[in-house]
């Protein structure tokens, strides 16, 4: 509920994620160096976001499960 973005992150180097995200909408929000390590060595890490709803909108009241579950009897 209320999901305003949907963000990703992607080990670099690595096109084909990059490629990825790009074709699904996300826009490449940052590239944090040397973020984290595998392999024995530091790799960097890009994020990417994509909105899902118009910033502009305000957040609906979170509902509970038993509310939706009574709109589904």
């Amino acid at each position: 509920q209320n999901y305003h973005a949907a963000f990703a992150g992607a080990t670099l180097p690595n096109d084909a994620s990059v490629r990825l995200h790009a074709e699904l909408g996300f826009e490449s929000v940052g590239i944090v160096r040397q973020a984290g390590w595998k392999m024995g060595r530091w790799w960097d890490v890009e994020y990417f976001r994509k909105a899902l709803a118009p910033a502009d909108r305000p957040a609906r009241p979170i509902e509970t499960v038993e509310a939706a579950l009574a709109r589904l009897e």
